[in-house]
């Protein structure tokens, strides 16, 4: 059993969220790409805050994401899901919105059910 709350996320959702995120993580076109000249590596829309994340949304801690829990990327990630939580919409709820296709409120009520799990 899920510990969201079925009128905001329901089982159908929740799992409809896992395979977006799937199918998003295999499309290339969101994946980082080369240069063929000069071998510049150019980002792609794949960030650290998705696979945060994700790892929330099945139940695991975020910090399974990261070697470093002092990284500048996992304390950018800490501070965006802190700002979701509190009701500001920055630019890492529409990405994640992007790749999970989950409303903001969706977003949002996961990142509180399990913050409040601990």
């Amino acid at each position: 059993m899920l510990p969201f709350d079925s009128n905001i996320l329901s089982f159908k959702d929740f799992h409809q969220a896992i395979v977006h995120f799937r199918n998003y993580h295999a499309d290339k076109a969101n994946r980082p790409t080369y240069d063929t000249r000069y071998g510049t590596k150019y980002p792609g829309k794949l960030k650290h805050i998705h696979y945060a994340f994700y790892a929330i949304l099945r139940g695991k801690p975020a910090e399974i994401t990261t070697h470093d829990e002092n990284s500048e990327s996992y304390i950018d990630v800490c501070e965006s899901f802190s700002s979701i939580r509190d009701g500001r919409t920055p630019r890492g709820c529409a990405l994640l919105a992007e790749a999970f296709g989950l409303s903001a409120e969706q977003i949002r009520h996961v990142l509180v059910t399990r913050k409040n799990e601990k």
